[in-house]
């Protein structure tokens, strides 16, 4: 059978120019904007850090660069002056914490 002159089609990503573009525009896509927390919600989040015992295993989500991340800790310290809670290995913005509570079980 003859091949006709078909030519083969080059995949979609095949041109190195386009991996930035896509990349950008993927991610652009992915983001979620962070909700707006009620008053009742914000006071239960204040509530929960003025009363942590500083021991107790905690679960917390909080929202940073348009995504939602989950994150369970062992133990965690506040730094009121830059608005900061420090766990082991990162440091979350308080404003970017949407849930907290003690960890069950």
């Amino acid at each position: 059978m003859n091949d006709r002159g078909m030519k083969k089609w080059l995949p979609y990503k095949s041109l190195d120019e386009q991996y930035p573009y896509l990349e950008r525009e993927l991610s652009r896509h992915a983001s979620v904007a962070k909700p707006t927390l009620l008053p009742d919600e914000e006071e239960k989040i204040n509530d929960f850090l003025l009363s942590y015992d500083g021991v107790s295993p905690v679960k917390l989500v909080y929202h940073a660069a348009g995504m939602f991340h989950h994150l369970e800790v062992p133990s965690f310290r506040l730094d009121p002056y830059h608005g900061l809670l420090k766990t082991e290995r990162q440091e979350i913005r308080l404003a970017d914490i949407t849930v907290i509570g003690y960890l069950e079980g």
